[in-house]
């Protein structure tokens, strides 16, 4: 059964509250506030963004790579912010966040068929 962008998508929402638990415990056994060896934020945005993606091909998982990482690396507003919320609350709702961003536009460049 071929998958779609809404069913990746719908994954990466499934696994955001699990993701929030997560992050909390790690970055709390580690004392850091967004420790670099949680990487279960990425994921999430990441197919969050790929929920935008009107067909999935290697064209849509580059752009949507791009796109989210360009978002995540650049946190337009409200992106930012969203980083000062308590523990893994503030790790991973940020990701998420450029993940909306990302599925966004991808959603319109699949529409203008640019993938």
């Amino acid at each position: 059964m071929p998958v779609n962008g809404i069913e990746v998508g719908v994954c990466g929402v499934l696994l955001f509250f699990p993701a929030v638990c997560a992050a909390d415990v790690t970055a709390g056994q580690l004392g850091a506030k967004d420790p670099g060896l949680i990487v279960v934020d990425e994921v999430v945005g990441q197919w969050i963004t790929m929920a935008g993606a009107t067909h999935l091909n290697w064209r849509s998982w580059l752009f949507g790579f791009v796109l989210f990482r360009a978002f995540d690396i650049a946190k337009p507003f409200p992106i930012r912010r969203l980083e000062s919320l308590p523990g893994g609350w503030g790790i991973v709702s940020d990701d998420a966040l450029a993940g909306v961003y990302g599925a966004l536009v991808l959603f319109l460049l699949g529409w203008f068929n640019f993938y």
